[in-house]
Order: C-alpha cells, then structure tokens, then sequence
C-alpha cells in the first residue's frame, strides 16, 4: 500500500509565464525550496508556488515588498524579475492587420480588410497569409497575441482572425479597445454601456467599464509549431 509522508517535497509544477519563470530562476539560485523562499520574500507558502507557477499574478504592492525583502537578504535577479513583470503588463495584441494571399505553392488567396475597425496607419504594412476561407471570416483583420491572460487556449505568438460582424456573445474570445490599450478576453457581459471581460488565466483579473470597444470576435486562431 501507498504511503505519504508529509515531510516529502511537493513536487513542483512548470512555471506557464515569464514571471513564473524568472521567479523560480531566482529561487533555484538562491538554492532556496519554495516554503523557505515564500517566507524570505513575506509571502503565504499557499500564494507563493503559484506565483511561481503563473496561476495567480501577485499585485502590484505585494510584488515591491517581494522585491524589497529580496534586497535586504541579499538575493540577486531584483532587476530581472522587474523587466518580466513590466513586460508582462503592456498591451496583450499587436494592432491586427488584413489577410492576404500567400506566394507559397498551396493555393492561399483572399484577402480581409481592417478598415472596419481600424485606422489605416495601424495596418503598417503587414499582412497575413490566409486560405480564402479564413480571410472572409476575418473581416476585421488578423491580430498577433502578445500576452499570457487566455493561456491555455491562446499562447504568445498564435494569430487570431477577427470578424467585426459577428455580435458578441457570452463566453465568445473579443478583440476590445480599451483606451491606448488592446486586450483579447473572454466576453462575460454587457450591462447598459459597461462591458465586462475575463481571461482564461486566473492570475488575470477581470476588466470592466463603460471606456471598452468591443473591435470583433475571434473566428479562428491559427499556432506555428515549427
């Protein structure tokens, strides 16, 4: 019969973000477990792994006693962890740009135009190559995701096809504006003229105002393994 003994190491989970990347870089070499790290920085031990893990996002204020309890001891990576965790609050989507066809062998044409939803400046140029198919979907252009909010359903770098046709509904993947700000979220809601937003990431929090323009509605997503 099986037998555990509470004093056995957990065993830990791969980091899914930077931030839980860069954190666990910095514990390992401060040769530290995670209980014994957790209590170095002045976190809970139930917090701290799955800050490490990238499951919850510590806040803004928590994250500068972390950093500031990692100087007194002495723990090298404050300016790293610092880099990762600003990179990580920028803007989640490049500005999403038309479809057009490929000059590979297979047969790609089409072509999906932004204009509904965007300036002509912000297309820059780029383009997207797209069965015909997928470029009428995306009749709002094809958007780069950037950030780690939808993980695991949307990864940095996948390509999501836009339709500015589709009305949203509960539960559909958006492409909202949001000030200067571009977020790709779950739809939750509408209520009057405030929309609420959620991310599949429950380190995310929800968003939700009377500032947010809903651009289009996922159609597709399209992930690069090579």
């Amino acid at each position: 019969m099986a037998c555990y003994n509470a004093d056995m190491p957990r065993r830990e989970k791969e980091p899914i973000t930077p931030l839980g990347r860069a954190l666990r870089t910095v514990r390992k070499r401060a040769r530290m477990p995670q209980d014994d790290f957790a209590v170095v920085v002045g976190v809970s031990a139930s917090h701290y792994p799955r800050y490490e893990r990238g499951t919850l996002r510590p806040p803004e204020n928590t994250f500068d006693e972390m950093l500031a309890a990692m100087r007194k001891k002495g723990i090298e990576g404050v300016d790293e962890l610092i880099a990762v965790y600003s990179a990580e609050g920028v803007s989640e989507t490049s500005a999403p740009y038309p479809a057009r066809p490929s000059d590979a062998e297979v047969p790609l044409v089409g072509e999906a135009s932004a204009e509904a939803a965007l300036n002509p400046e912000e297309i820059r140029g780029e383009w997207f190559p797209a069965l015909q198919e997928h470029a009428e979907r995306a009749d709002a252009g094809v958007a780069r995701v950037r950030g780690y909010s939808m993980v695991p359903e949307l990864q940095p770098g996948d390509y999501i096809g836009i339709s500015a046709s589709k009305e949203p509904t509960k539960g559909n993947i958006v492409l909202a504006r949001r000030g200067d700000e571009l977020l790709l979220k779950r739809f939750a809601g509408r209520r009057g003229r405030r929309i609420r937003l959620e991310s599949d990431n429950p380190a995310y929090p929800p968003v939700e105002g009377g500032d947010i323009q809903v651009l289009g509605v996922m159609v597709w997503s399209h992930r690069d393994y090579g």
